[in-house]
């Protein structure tokens, strides 16, 4: 018996066929442009993302194993796409790092009350959760917003193009800021002051239910084994830090399009407020999610934006481009830092309008010490997420690394340096597929106790660089700080304003 779990990102979605005992035995992946329509905008066109899921489904299955019995299905959180009642997109999805919805967000928190909403939901307040999307959606897209039959995020929109009710886990459902955390529902006060009706919504339900069984011409295009099951999957992070076996005292490190780190809670310890925490894929405990929206995204800005060269270089050599750029940057030390909020700052800094910078540049800068900044960047940024987390919940005493920025050596060893733990790394950016995988198994009652993905790799801190990076995060500190004054002190239509006013940490 084999399992299918789906991954949908940001820029891209992965499949794996796993066994009951967790390991991969087929995987696939199909990139995506992200869409920036105008300034502040990004979205990505659910229907070629669909087509990228369904082709990534296909070369799994297609490969000499046999046809998966379940499926579940782990994606990012907060992106919206407007659905009619066939499942057929209306609309872009809304991704989360989009700013168009920022003033939505004001309003309802002005509305509601942030600590309202903090009481019901227990998460602070951002721009970037799904609630915000469905606002705008209803004031600013009416036509759109009448004619859609579901709102619904990625697990939900798979589910409909499959031909069953769009269900959306608990994990999920969390991260739109509209579900009342000790009911499981929509909050009605919320979803008023929202303008959204609770009819337009998927229906709440804890992971791994079974949502239903997949048709049999869905099943035959699809490879999956006749009658298969869809079961509701999770939060992306959720998922993965399922398949690494993060538990207590140690801490997923997922270094996808985004960089989080993931602390998992015994059921019964409340939850800080100061760190999104909400429920884990795991029955009687919860996850609490501290994430940057600039993770191995910085690597493809630069490659899009100043990488022809290495691209042309990678291409001729017959090699990766990402593993090119990041050995060669390895070989080097910089002096250059980089703050790597071209999305803002969540956990870190709580500042969604925070924007980037580049400091510490000389002529002798050339790109692997770009690079090497980008990466060191990163890391810096995490560490600063750590600290939150040891201040609202425990001291992070290891790492565990998934995603596809888990795959590289020399940035493992520059977040064991950075945040001075240990990092055990799976080398694979397949964990969150498996992850999905291994839910839908239990669903199934296919995988029994506790399967996880095995570790490849393990990075010590080194305690001489260990000191050099203390001193770089200061002045990481101080750059933030400074950039933040400058944007204080500009016009408000002025080129250092987004237009949102930001709000308390969240993920």
């Amino acid at each position: 018996m084999t399992l299918l779990g789906v991954d949908i990102g940001t820029t891209g979605c992965k499949a794996a066929v796993v066994s009951p005992e967790g390991a991969p035995l087929a995987t696939a992946y199909r990139e995506y442009p992200l869409i920036t329509p105008r300034s502040g905008w990004a979205q990505l066109d659910p229907d070629e993302v669909w087509d990228a899921v369904c082709s990534a489904i296909r070369e799994v299955t297609s490969a000499d194993v046999t046809q998966p019995r379940a499926m579940a299905v782990s994606c990012l959180g907060e992106a919206v796409t407007p659905i009619d009642n066939r499942g057929r997109p209306l609309g872009p999805s809304i991704v989360s790092f989009d700013r168009r919805a920022a003033a939505c967000h004001d309003r309802l928190v002005e509305r509601v009350g942030r600590d309202t909403i903090e009481r019901i939901t227990g998460l602070a307040p951002m721009p970037h959760y799904s609630v915000a999307k469905w606002s705008w959606l209803a004031s600013e897209a009416p036509d759109t917003y009448r004619a859609a039959a579901k709102l619904v995020c990625y697990g939900d929109l798979v589910a409909a193009r499959l031909g069953l009710e769009p269900v959306i886990d608990h994990t999920m459902a969390t991260r739109t800021l509209a579900l009342d955390q000790s009911s499981h529902r929509w909050d009605p006060d919320v979803l008023e002051a929202a303008g959204v009706e609770e009819a337009k919504l998927p229906v709440p339900a804890p992971p791994g239910t079974v949502i239903g069984t997949i048709g049999g011409q869905h099943c035959l295009d699809l490879g999956l084994a006749p009658r298969a099951a869809l079961v509701a999957g999770g939060l992306d992070q959720a998922c993965a830090a399922h398949a690494v076996g993060v538990d207590r005292g140690s801490a997923l490190l997922s270094l996808g399009t985004v960089a989080v780190l993931a602390v998992v809670l015994a059921g019964g310890r409340p939850r800080p407020i100061e760190v999104p925490t909400g429920p884990h894929v795991v029955e009687g405990r919860s996850l609490a999610v501290a994430g940057a929206p600039a993770g191995g995204a910085v690597l493809r800005w630069y490659r899009d934006a100043l990488g022809a060269a290495d691209a042309e270089r990678a291409e001729t050599a017959g090699t990766d481009f990402y593993d090119t750029i990041v050995s060669a940057a390895a070989a080097v030390e910089t002096e250059a830092i980089v703050v790597p909020h071209f999305a803002g700052s969540r956990v870190a800094f709580a500042d969604p309008d925070s924007l980037g910078v580049m400091a510490g540049l000389t002529f002798d800068t050339d790109r692997r010490h770009l690079v090497r900044a980008l990466l060191e960047g990163v890391a810096l940024e995490t560490a600063v997420m750590a600290e939150r987390l040891a201040a609202a919940i425990d001291p992070v005493a290891s790492l565990r690394a998934a995603g596809g920025g888990s795959r590289s050596a020399p940035w493992m060893q520059i977040f064991a340096d950075i945040l001075g733990v240990p990092v055990e790394s799976a080398a694979s950016s397949y964990a969150a597929a498996v992850g999905a995988a291994l839910i839908a198994g239990s669903a199934v009652e296919a995988v029994q106790g506790e399967a996880t993905m095995p570790m490849a790799a393990r990075f010590e801190p080194d305690e001489a660089r260990a000191d050099g990076y203390r001193a770089k995060l200061v002045i990481y500190r101080r750059l933030y700080e400074t950039m933040a004054a400058v944007r204080r002190a500009a016009p408000e239509d002025g080129p250092g304003s987004t237009g949102s006013t930001g709000s308390a940490g969240s993920g």
